[in-house]
């Protein structure tokens, strides 16, 4: 202990006399290869750094040796850490602060890692970026983005070779931050108005935030909006009212939180106090020229105002005209305006220029006068069934350079449905315009109507019927000439203007007629008939075709004679023989076999005898039938009913009926029994045939004794006769005392030959007859006239007489000069 003791004294002493920091490295490495020699001198069977060794090995004569190594060792070997002190923070703001630090010593080191360590507490969590320092003095760092009013713990930190220092502890604390406000430009600036404008950037380190803006004529302010109150940063504004026109004012942004700050100045200025005005009605107005009115009610804030009038024919803007400028003070104010088109609508609106931009009173209208043009209604001409013309006469134009006529017309008065086309017009004079798809007969209404300048004016009314034209119709020759019957035939050749006409005929004995059938009305031409029943055997009728349309037309007369005789009865006598569903009568027969036919059970209690042959458009007239039945009965008293008809395909047609009270109870007695029932007038249809038909009441029977004579039924008469039918046809080889009259024989009726000829003569009366000769075939038949009158017109008919007479229509010739 007593060497280390000495060792230790030795190296204070040397220390203090040679500095460790004097030695360079290059020393130092050669040094501890000498200690490495020594110490093998010394007999150490290890070297290692003599430091490291014990010094009880010591042995004598080697002290001085030691004393050398020891000295050496203190001088180069021996280190010490550096020294450092913290100093008190400066620059502390609300979020920054500066740290600083003195290196007072780097200790036996070349260089030294110097930093700051730093935070809330005595832990502090933080540490500044180090800095290499190779020689002692003042240390700084910078720190930010602290927290504001916060109290901060540091001290700094030294890094040399023999370890780490540190500094003592210090403290700071933040100060407290500000909000932040911008000023932005104000809006909505009026006259006496705006709206200030700011930003609130920032709340600071406080919770909340009073924002405001101060405002005033010079930087001064003076003046400060209503605060309000935010908790978090944005946009915010004030509407400021009452201000002066046409002044500058200065305004910036406050935001009052932990501290106060302010928005730079900004400027705006108020606008301008335009003059008022008001635009009146214009007045004088004329053809082509108005006097515009307008009053200046205030100069706003200029000295001197100009006004005018800004005009145009559209409204709304903008105008394409203005009247000159003139200076003027409060009060009324006018302009003449020429050169106008008539009847045109015009806008206008009063001007100002004053200060600011020009204001303008609201638009009025005027419309300057029209003349209206003059028109005449003339009558119509050129009628026609189904046309007409209009016509009118333009005597002027009014103030129109050109105007539309046109033509305004119905079928009642005052009232007009239809317009014709617009004429375009630029000079007076007739006018006119065609009507067409008229309605015949009809009484129309008509005007003359002009568009000019102005609402249109229109000519009198005047009337115009269109005519009519009458149907024409021609007479045919009868056909179905009977004893009581006739059909009367006719052509509707054209319906005239009528769209509908009701055609007849006229008919009796005589050519003044006085029956007339029942009208048919007809749409479109073509034949038309009537039937006549009824009538006077072996008589002369005459007829004519009649049309009543927009008129009545009748055809020529034309005559038939009905027959004179009637059939002979015909008899039918009842059969067994079956057709189909029914049982056969056999007229004029009484060959077949005897027999019974049973009429019993069944859900009918009747047999149906038809005749064998179909009489389809015979004509049997009212009159009593005879019926014979020859009954074996098999139970008692019952009724039998008779029934005279037409049958065809199952269907019967009753026409007369008899009904008795058969005899009964003898299973062995044929009853006969005799009948005259009435039966009425009827035609047998086309295919069908003359039928019996016997019923005996239900829960009975009957048997029928048939064949031979045994049960037959007479008719009353043959069918009638029918006349025979002709035509007239056109003459041919007229000279000046000859011609060929010609005809046609339709039928011969029911005769078996007829007599044709001629009736001639200068009136329809005719007065002459030439005969043909008999006739037992239809055909062409003619005859030749000879001493005939020149230059004369004659009538001719054609005659036919068979059973009953008929006649052809009556034609006209001429013979020659």
């Amino acid at each position: 202990m007593a060497v280390q003791d000495s060792n230790d004294r030795i190296a204070e002493l040397l220390k203090q006399a040679c500095p460790p920091t004097a030695a360079s490295p290059e020393f130092k490495a050669k040094l501890q290869q000498h200690l490495n020699d020594q110490a093998g001198a010394l007999g150490t069977e290890n070297p290692k750094p003599l430091w490291q060794q014990p010094f009880v090995w010591a042995t004598a004569g080697a002290a001085a040796a030691i004393a050398t190594v020891l000295v050496v060792y203190f001088v180069v070997f021996q280190s010490s850490p550096p020294a450092v002190t913290t100093i008190d923070a400066t620059g502390i703001q609300t979020s920054a602060a500066t740290l600083n630090a003195n290196l007072d010593s780097l200790g036996t080191a070349d260089s030294v890692d110097v930093s700051f360590e730093w935070g809330t507490t005595t832990d502090y969590g933080s540490e500044t970026a180090p800095v290499v320092r190779t020689e002692h003095g003042g240390i700084t760092a910078d720190l930010s983005g602290l927290a504001p009013n916060t109290k901060y713990h540091f001290r700094v930190k030294a890094v040399g070779h023999d370890g780490t220092v540190y500094g003592q502890d210090q403290q700071f604390a933040t100060g407290l931050a500000p909000p932040v406000a911008t000023t932005v430009e104000a809006d909505k600036i009026r006259t006496t108005s705006a709206t200030l404008r700011g930003s609130l950037d920032e709340l600071g380190s406080g919770a909340s935030v009073s924002v405001s803006f101060e405002w005033g004529l010079t930087t001064s302010y003076g003046n400060e909006t209503t605060p309000e109150s935010k908790t978090a940063s944005g946009k915010y504004s004030a509407d400021l009212e009452g201000l002066s026109p046409n002044t500058t004012y200065h305004f910036r942004a406050k935001a009052v939180g932990d501290d106060t700050a302010y928005g730079a100045d900004a400027q705006f200025t108020t606008g301008t106090v335009p003059p008022s005005l008001a635009t009146i009605d214009a007045t004088s107005i004329s053809t082509n020229s108005a006097r515009l009115n307008g009053e200046l009610t205030s100069l706003g804030t200029a000295g001197g105002v100009t006004v005018s009038f800004v005009w145009d024919s559209t409204s709304g803007g903008p105008y394409d005209h203005e009247t000159a400028p003139e200076v003027r003070g409060i009060g009324a104010f006018s302009s003449e305006l020429g050169g106008l088109d008539a009847g045109i609508t015009y806008y206008c609106r009063a001007k100002a220029d004053g200060d600011g931009d020009p204001a303008y009173g609201a638009e009025k209208t005027f419309t300057t006068s029209t003349t209206a043009p003059s028109v005449t209604t003339n009558d119509a001409t050129n009628f026609a069934t189904t046309s007409a013309t209009l016509n009118g006469e333009l005597s002027s134009l009014g103030t129109a350079s050109s105007i539309n006529v046109s033509f305004e017309w119905g079928a009642a008065t005052g009232s007009y449905a239809h317009t014709t086309a617009d004429q375009a017009r630029t000079s007076t004079g007739a006018f006119s315009a065609d009507l067409t798809g008229l309605t015949p007969g009809i009484t129309y209404y008509c005007r003359v109507k002009a568009d000019g300048d102005g609402d249109p004016v229109y000519g009198e009314e005047k009337p115009f019927t269109t005519p009519t034209a009458a149907p024409s119709v021609t007479t045919s020759s009868a056909t179905e000439v009977h004893v009581r019957a006739a059909t009367l035939n006719g052509s509707l050749d054209s319906l005239g203007t009528a769209g509908s006409v009701e055609v007849s005929f006229e008919w009796g004995l005589t050519t003044a007629y006085g029956s007339e059938t029942t009208p048919g009305s007809k749409t479109t031409t073509g034949d038309f008939n009537a039937t006549l029943t009824d009538l006077i055997p072996n008589t002369i009728y005459h007829f004519r075709a009649k049309a009543t349309g927009h008129g009545i037309a009748c055809g020529a007369d034309m005559m038939f004679t009905t027959g004179n005789t009637l059939p002979e009865q015909n008899s039918w006598y009842l059969s067994k023989d079956v057709s189909g569903s029914v049982k056969v009568m056999y007229d004029d027969n009484t060959t077949k076999p005897t027999g019974e036919v049973i009429i019993y059970g069944g859900a009918s209690y009747s047999q149906i005898w038809r005749g064998d042959q179909p009489s389809g458009g015979t004509v049997y007239p009212a009159a009593a039938w005879t019926v014979h039945l020859a009954l074996h009965h098999i139970s008692g008293e019952h009724e039998v009913v008779v029934e005279i008809g037409t049958w065809n395909e199952g269907i019967f047609d009753s026409y007369g009926t008899y009904s008795f009270i058969a005899q009964g109870e003898s299973n062995q007695i044929v009853y006969q029994y005799d009948a005259r029932p009435s039966v009425g007038s009827f035609t047998v249809p086309s295919g069908s045939h003359v039928a019996t038909r016997i019923t005996v009441s239900a829960g009975h029977r009957v048997d029928v004794q048939v064949g031979g004579s045994q049960s037959f039924v007479n008719s009353p008469a043959y069918p009638e006769p029918t006349a025979p039918t002709v035509a007239t046809g056109a003459v041919t080889g007229v000279e000046q005392t000859t011609a060929t009259l010609n005809g046609y024989l339709d039928s011969l009726g029911t005769a078996g030959g007829v007599k044709v000829c001629f009736e001639w003569g200068t009136t329809t009366d005719y007065g002459n007859s030439i005969d043909v000769g008999p006739g037992t075939s239809g055909g062409n038949f003619s005859a030749i006239l000879a001493d005939l009158t020149p230059n004369t017109t004659y009538h001719f008919r054609a005659k036919v007489v068979g059973d009953g007479t008929n006649y052809g229509v009556d034609m006209i010739f001429t013979t020659l000069p």
